[in-house]
């Protein structure tokens, strides 16, 4: 089947069930990358901040950021993660012109964080309870940036920034669903103080793995898992989701592969609304995973977590369940004003300046969404 055939209406389609995991890359909020001292510039001159610890040149020695840990154990707090008392480096292998090694940095089957939670409102099933996987440190690759007339150039800068790739169990049905669990992942890694999670700038990358199960007699029959790779804003995240959904239905009617692997990567064009195939996915056995031999286990972080654990903001969901359960607010202005730390602690303060008292609270609530906000 064509990867460009035309769309179908989802009442042409036999009765099938989404299936979806998210994983996410986000830009931890360091002055210098994970293991140099080169700076993190956004829009900086290419490859300015660069030095042979992160361009991978003989004999430079990686040496762990500590503001990389901390942030990435206040990530995995606020997520509800569990800290590993004990975690280590492994090479993740492939070749690729933006990874100058030829490895990345990551961590395999010691993650740092693990077991978390994130809980959405479906407009469709109610509270829902997205399962967080892990949650580990690696590094970023470089930028690759394709020229109309087919050539490219490499920008080192971003080579070495330190991020948290956030995994999902695959707990989400709908493409609403997966931008609502997005749009709260951001709010709690804002509120913490962890990233910008500006998508603009790479900071929050977003790869959803989608397969469906199309129910054939009693049976439900999965389709293979596509990744779709780096989509950047939360309205690609649904289109993608929706237009993947409707060419996996149709490739199983055509074809009856079934799966859910081996697996794809495929890409989203926006302008055809379509996705296309990249390349089959890698398996673990394809990186050919080993442990990092130049930087040491971390064996300190559970420690650090005790550290951290009280210094923790209150997070967005408590904070919209106290406005609404002690100011008498509505889910909605509560949503809008807890949406972003400072804005909330700005009207909480005005609240207390006009008296503290539910009826204050809805005034200033008002004011603070219409004048304030304009």
């Amino acid at each position: 089947m064509s990867d460009a055939a035309n769309p179908v209406a989802s009442a042409e389609l036999p009765e099938h069930r989404l299936i979806i995991g998210v994983e996410c890359h986000v830009q931890l909020d360091t002055k210098s990358k994970a293991f140099c001292s080169c700076a993190v510039v956004f829009g900086a001159e290419p490859n300015r901040h660069v030095c042979p610890t992160c361009l991978g040149l003989p004999g430079a020695m990686p040496v762990l950021n500590r503001e990389s840990l901390m942030q990435a154990i206040r990530g995995g707090l606020g997520l509800g993660c569990t800290i590993a008392s004990f975690t280590k480096w492994d090479r993740k292998n492939y070749f690729y012109p933006d990874l100058p090694k030829g490895y990345q940095i990551t961590q395999y089957d010691k993650p740092l964080c693990t077991d978390g939670a994130v809980w959405i409102d479906s407009p469709t099933r109610g509270p829902v309870k997205v399962r967080i996987q892990r949650a580990h440190l690696e590094e970023d690759t470089g930028k690759l940036n394709h020229a109309d007339d087919g050539t490219a150039a490499l920008d080192y800068n971003r080579c070495g920034t330190t991020l948290l790739e956030i995994v999902t169990h695959p707990d989400l049905q709908t493409a609403e669903e997966t931008s609502l669990y997005l749009e709260e992942l951001r709010r709690i890694l804002r509120c913490l103080g962890v990233s910008g999670c500006e998508m603009e700038k790479a900071q929050l990358r977003c790869e959803p793995n989608v397969n469906v199960e199309v129910k054939i007699g009693d049976e439900w029959v999965p389709t293979r898992i596509a990744e779709l790779k780096n989509l950047n804003s939360f309205a690609h995240v649904r289109n993608a989701i929706e237009c993947e959904r409707e060419r996996q239905v149709r490739e199983f009617l055509e074809t009856g592969v079934r799966g859910p692997r081996p697996k794809s990567t495929r890409g989203w064009d926006e302008s055809k609304k379509r996705t296309y195939l990249q390349r089959a996915k890698e398996e673990a056995a394809d990186y050919r995973y080993f442990p990092e031999p130049d930087l040491p286990p971390v064996t300190i972080a559970a420690r650090l977590a005790d550290e951290i654990r009280p210094t923790l903001p209150e997070l967005p969901s408590a904070r919209r369940r106290r406005y609404v359960e002690t100011m008498g607010l509505s889910p909605a202005d509560a949503a809008a004003l807890t949406d972003e730390r400072v804005f909330a602690e700005w009207f909480e303060e005005a609240v207390a300046a006009a008296g503290g008292d539910a009826a204050s609270a809805k005034a200033v609530a008002n004011w603070t969404m219409t004048d304030v906000r304009r």
